[in-house]
């Protein structure tokens, strides 16, 4: 009888422990897709901030290329930073 107590507590003992580790798998892979959510939406972010960041480029080379071959730019684009100016 006391044999089977000692098998029937020690496996009790594995189960709690493997309940245990379970347990702390599942919050690290929460933990885990959360920061690869994170990642994904911080790269999602700079790509568009890239992309902004090169569009702007090549309108500045389009202006410049304009100017030098003796061209102004577009006379509306500039009344209309100027009109953004004085809106705030």
């Amino acid at each position: 009888m006391q044999e089977n107590q000692r098998v029937s507590d020690m496996a009790v003992k594995v189960l709690a422990r493997r309940d245990e580790l379970a347990t702390l798998w599942q919050e690290d892979l929460a933990r885990k897709r959360a920061e690869e959510r994170r990642q994904a939406q911080q790269e999602k972010h700079s790509q568009a901030r890239l992309a902004a960041w090169e569009e702007f480029m090549q309108a500045e080379r389009h202006e410049l290329e304009l100017r030098k071959d003796g061209q102004q730019g577009e006379p509306e684009a500039g009344k209309a930073l100027e009109e953004e100016e004085y809106a705030y």
